[in-house]
């Protein structure tokens, strides 16, 4: 395998690009000065004061020596210490103003960045519910459904560059922006993320200053990583311009393979790392035709700003849609704001730095998920949990602890929410990407894999979507709520106001 280029980036999404071999044939398939303890300063003094030398104490009368060296005038070493005390003190003093005043700044350009992203909440928000709907709607019996609607939309959108015509129209269409406006928030939102990362680095900062021993501070980690994997065939002409989009507006990695067995283990191997080790064994093959890969990957993991009580944690009773009732492992402890509607109730509990927070959609008794989600849009969701929510009163929160793993086939998905012609061999134009001697470049799967764990201290997710493309013939009051029927959750970007992750849990 040959690395080309290196950058870091952000989720977990593969897309495959295959091409046929067969023209005619149809694959669609600052240093710490120690301070002395009182004791050590002690001696200190003791040594200089007369009497510990041997002198005779001045008779009375007689004016006791200050301390000063008669021919020197030097100052005594506990007044020296106190001296270099002082300016270690005014020295960390002047480096905590400096790098308050670089969180302001920063947190300053997080707020002008979120404001340019604010365009885009809505159109995100209703790709990410009809993807998770239309998810839902056709893995019925593949239990409880969890994505990264950024994560496929990362994938989408590197896709959309390379597409052309009919091709990149729908995409656009089916995704709510152009392709410029694609590209835009990819840039802001990685820039955003970044930023607040920053922030977090300089509060770890002053978390340290001076100790012998670095700790992380803050338990909060985003990171986003992708990568461009390109067949080693002398038949595949890719557009340079292409991959130069994909290293510096995705900040993607850029490698040729062989495609055989090494190169399902070394992508399986970015990936788990990308991922700190939650997305295991995302490619299991690799067709014959297959020329590009295109992945990207998220990863979350947060520790709750207040957590569970471990000590809380009991045993109680939670009824499926189903009305069956089983035993399930409850946390106790406290949300951070709250909303309802006719329909539903709901909260959010923040992560630490409040960036990030959890949010539980809990449709009312009755009503079923997909139904309450029936006419729930982006609008309807930014209204639910930026605009209708209150945080003045004490929230008792009882929920499930859970983890939950998922994987998705979104071809046909994707296609019937309106990008069909990236499918099919005859109608897709993904010139944009390059050309293949034997055929002709589409889009042949696109395959998505997540994991989440929800537990006392935090939550830890990660997703992966891999897209496969051929060729020739992607408070007041106390308030109680008890997350015992099935919910809608979501891990929430508070600055951005998208959702991250998506879930159901039904128990």
């Amino acid at each position: 395998m040959r690395r080309i280029n290196r950058i870091i980036a952000v989720i977990t999404t593969i897309i495959c690009v295959v091409i046929s071999i067969s023209a005619c044939a149809d694959h669609g398939s600052v240093t710490d000065t120690t301070t002395a303890s009182a004791e050590e300063q002690g001696r200190e003094l003791d040594i200089v004061t007369v009497g510990e030398t041997g002198e005779a104490s001045p008779e009375p009368g007689e004016t006791a020596d200050a301390g000063f060296d008669d021919q020197q005038g030097e100052k005594p070493a506990w007044e020296k210490a106190l001296d270099e005390k002082s300016a270690e003190m005014e020295n960390r003093r002047a480096k905590f103003e400096e790098i308050h005043n670089e969180i302001n700044d920063i947190k300053l350009h997080i707020r002008s960045l979120a404001i340019d992203l604010n365009k885009y909440k809505v159109p995100f928000g209703d790709f990410a519910l009809k993807l998770f709907k239309e998810c839902r709607n056709n893995s019925k019996d593949e239990g409880d459904i969890l994505l990264s609607p950024l994560s496929v939309f990362f994938a989408l959108a590197m896709t959309a560059n390379g597409a052309r015509e009919n091709t990149l129209a729908q995409i656009e269409e089916m995704l709510g922006m152009s392709v410029n406006d694609l590209n835009e928030f990819v840039s802001g939102w990685s820039d955003l993320t970044a930023s607040v990362s920053e922030v977090l680095e300089k509060w770890n900062m002053i978390y340290n200053f001076g100790a012998p021993v670095q700790q992380k501070f803050g338990g909060l980690s985003v990171n986003t990583a992708n990568s461009a994997w390109l067949k080693d065939d002398p038949g595949l002409h890719m557009n340079r311009d292409y991959l130069d989009l994909i290293q510096n507006a995705y900040a993607g990695e850029l490698f040729t393979a062989a495609f055989d067995d090494s190169t399902i283990d070394d992508i399986n191997v970015w990936i788990e790392e990308n991922t700190n080790g939650m997305i295991k064994n995302m490619v299991t093959s690799i067709d014959d035709s297959a020329v590009l890969f295109l992945i990207n990957t998220l990863l979350f993991e947060g520790k709750w700003e207040n957590t569970f009580s471990k000590e809380r944690v009991q045993n109680d009773v939670f009824t499926t849609a189903a009305g069956e009732k089983t035993d399930l492992p409850f946390m106790h402890g406290s949300a951070s704001k709250y909303f309802e509607d006719s329909r539903s109730i709901g909260i959010k509990k923040d992560y630490a730095f409040y960036d990030y927070s959890f949010a539980a959609i809990m449709p009312n008794e009755g009503i079923g998920i997909d139904e309450y989600l029936s006419d729930f849009g982006g609008n309807e969701l930014v209204n639910a949990l930026f605009k209708n929510t209150y945080d003045d009163a004490y929230i008792e929160l009882s929920m499930p602890k859970y983890s939950t793993e998922c994987r998705v086939e979104m071809k046909d998905i994707l296609a019937q929410m309106g990008m069909p012609d990236a499918f099919d061999s005859d109608t897709a134009d993904l010139s944009g990407m390059g050309t293949y001697d034997r055929g002709k470049i589409y889009v042949q799967d696109v395959i998505h894999k997540t994991y989440i764990e929800v537990d006392e201290e935090g939550t830890k997710a990660g997703a992966a979507t891999a897209m496969m493309a051929g060729a020739g013939g992607g408070p007041t009051k106390i308030i109680n709520v008890d997350l015992n029927r099935p919910f809608i959750y979501m891990i929430i970007d508070e600055n951005a106001q998208i959702p991250l992750f998506i879930g159901a849990f039904e128990g």
